[in-house]
């Protein structure tokens, strides 16, 4: 998005505070996102300079990070935060004080979807938001949640990821018995796995075939790991374990599906990054009515969305696909389409406009 005519007249410099694990290998959604819109930001070349602050581990370095906040405030004419519950607690004062003695610009992009659930307990936290230049949700839930409690300044921002969108051509045109199923996010109960297990077995025990074959990819959650591979290895061998991706393989492995089962019931969850990777592969998604899943999935459209922990209508969904596996293509077109919504050049229109 670089514009020449923009070289000789540079907005004033602004920082990025977040999670960027700099020196790390695997990344989260928090960390993935704070990347994606920082090498964004970065490559639009609009910015005199982009400073970024790394809040990863900042219980083991507060004193650092407290400095590099301080001088970010005297650098830049704009802060932009992504900040999960824990960090919320101690930046938001920080934040909320500065603004009041220094003339900055302020702009909080909201991680997950639990932030009005925490301002019921913190309702101190309605006047720091208040004070920020804007609030950047995920989802439209989110947005209306906040205003009920009183926060005014509340903006729309999709999550995204600068991935490669498959084109209709690239789509997988063809599938047999068993049908190739997975989950990708971390590895816990949380996210649905079980679920997804229990209704692969029992999909395939009731028909009297293996219909289904079910993947799980991601990373196991540490105080997941004994029960998760307990059940791996009672469970049957259409049930498999397939360890970690690096997320720019995300697509190109993922293409290869029939369906993505994100069954999720986390407390936190929001706009899961796992969608935009999904729809981006052209693999549709059965999601649990939980988050921004029902926001961002257009029933019949791009997948559908079953209930918390409704196995019978898992079950149902699935075996209708078995019996129709061409509505399921018709879903894989639908899916890159819907993908570039998602790109970072369209996603982040509402804060770009508000730098500028």
């Amino acid at each position: 998005m670089a514009n020449n005519d923009l070289n000789n007249k540079k907005i004033a410099p602004i920082c990025v505070f977040g999670h960027f694990a700099f020196g790390s290998e695997s990344f989260d959604g928090q960390t993935i996102k704070t990347k994606t819109i920082a090498d964004y930001l970065i490559e639009t070349e609009l910015f005199s300079k982009i400073y970024t602050v790394d809040t990863c581990g900042w219980k083991n370095r507060p004193f650092s990070v407290l400095l590099q906040m301080i001088q970010s405030f005297f650098r830049c004419s704009t802060i932009i935060f992504l900040l999960s519950q824990n960090g919320r607690k101690i930046f938001y004062p920080l934040f909320f004080i500065c603004k009041q003695l220094i003339p900055i610009k302020i702009f909080q992009i909201v991680i997950g979807g639990a932030l009005d659930r925490q301002i019921v307990k913190r309702k101190q936290w309605v006047y720091f938001l208040n004070s920020f230049n804007a609030n950047f949700v995920e989802t439209i839930a989110m947005k209306q949640r906040l205003n009920s409690l009183n926060v005014r300044n509340v903006i729309m921002l999709p999550n995204c990821k600068k991935i490669t969108v498959l084109s209709i051509r690239e789509l997988r045109t063809e599938f047999q018995k068993p049908f190739p199923i997975c989950t990708y996010s971390r590895v816990m109960e949380e996210k649905g796995i079980e679920d997804a297990i229990e209704a692969t077995v029992k999909i395939n025990t009731n028909s009297k075939q293996v219909l289904f074959h079910l993947d799980i990819i991601g990373k196991v959650d540490q105080k997941y790991e004994k029960r998760f591979f307990e059940i791996i290895n009672k469970s049957p061998d259409y049930i498999q374990y397939k360890g970690v991706i690096p997320s720019d393989h995300s697509v190109e492995t993922l293409k290869n599906y029939f369906l993505l089962l994100f069954l999720t019931h986390w407390e936190n969850e929001g706009f899961a990054g796992c969608i935009i990777d999904a729809f981006s592969a052209g693999l549709p998604v059965v999601a649990s009515n939980w988050g921004g899943n029902s926001e961002i999935i257009t029933e019949g459209k791009t997948g559908r969305i079953v209930p918390v922990h409704d196995q019978e209508r898992l079950i149902s969904i699935l075996q209708e696909y078995a019996e129709d596996p061409g509505a399921v293509m018709i879903m894989k077109q639908n899916c890159v389409n819907e993908a570039r919504k998602y790109t970072p050049e369209q996603a982040l229109k509402p804060l770009l406009e508000r730098l500028e």
